[in-house]
């Protein structure tokens, strides 16, 4: 977090209601939405790796199609997987590592193998996945429109406090989500306490939200496909504090890479 970015309040009030309106007509190419019922999440392993998946049947009469994701705890990084189901069988490919899955429906979840691009061969065994009333650990309990699977992406993360910053008469750390690299701004100091709870609570929860966007954000190679996203232009008003999200992405499905900025206003009032 950049001390100069805490500049004179009508350059950067004036930069703000311009991304204001560029926000107005910028989506993200992943927004964050709470998985249907329709929805099954499991826990397991491939080989000896532990992992979490969720797969859902294409919403059209009479369909066989299947479309999912998983992600290896130990990266967290989504892999999309798309497929069919003839019976209690199910195929699923990987466009990005053209890794495939043929599993079997049983008794306790699912089981099969996965078989590499290079031809190895590896077991799958799943399990529905059963959560213990905890699954929001880590993270700030309100913030319910992540999937149960996406709070399993984030689940046991943290932020870690960075350097302080002055801005006038207020003060305000950066936090930083050491795995992601994603950072943004709590304010210490200059407002009341009320003001202040309000303030963090919402800059936490944005900050999940973007944490989660760059796991979930798929690359074609293997690698994150959100190649920035990052808070800008910080302003600490007397009754309002704003910033600007900047986001570059290339996420596996979308048509071309993108970038957008969004503004976020917290009023007082």
């Amino acid at each position: 977090m950049n001390l100069n970015r805490f500049g004179p309040v009508s350059e950067w009030l004036a930069r703000l209601h311009a991304f204001a309106i560029v926000a107005s007509l910028v989506l993200l190419a992943a927004p964050l939405s709470a998985a249907s019922d329709e929805r099954q999440v499991y826990a397991g392993t491939v080989g000896a790796a532990r992992v979490v998946m969720e797969l859902e049947r294409v919403r059209e009469a009479g369909s066989d199609d299947l479309t999912g994701r998983y992600f290896y705890r130990k990266y967290r990084l989504d892999i999309g997987l798309h497929g069919k189901q003839a019976g209690d069988v199910m195929t699923l490919e990987s466009r990005t590592t053209g890794d495939r899955m043929t599993l079997r429906k049983t008794c306790v979840g699912l089981s099969g193998w996965l078989t590499t691009k290079d031809a190895r061969r590896v077991a799958v065994r799943l399990s529905p996945l059963i959560t213990d009333g905890q699954d929001k650990r880590g993270f700030q309990a309100g913030l319910d429109d992540l999937s149960r699977y996406e709070r399993e992406q984030l689940a046991d993360l943290g932020f870690v406090a960075g350097k302080l910053v002055k801005a006038g008469p207020r003060t305000a750390r950066e936090w930083r989500e050491p795995v992601s690299g994603i950072a943004l701004f709590r304010i210490e100091s200059g407002y009341s306490e009320p003001v202040l709870a309000t303030i963090n609570a919402a800059l936490e929860r944005h900050h999940w939200q973007q944490v989660s966007q760059w796991f979930t954000c798929e690359g074609y190679d293997g690698a994150p496909g959100m190649e920035i996203s990052e808070a800008r232009a910080p302003y600490l008003g007397d009754d309002h504090v704003s910033y600007a999200w900047f986001a570059n992405w290339s996420c596996a499905g979308t048509a071309h890479p993108d970038f957008g900025t969004q503004g976020h206003t917290v009023d007082f009032r």
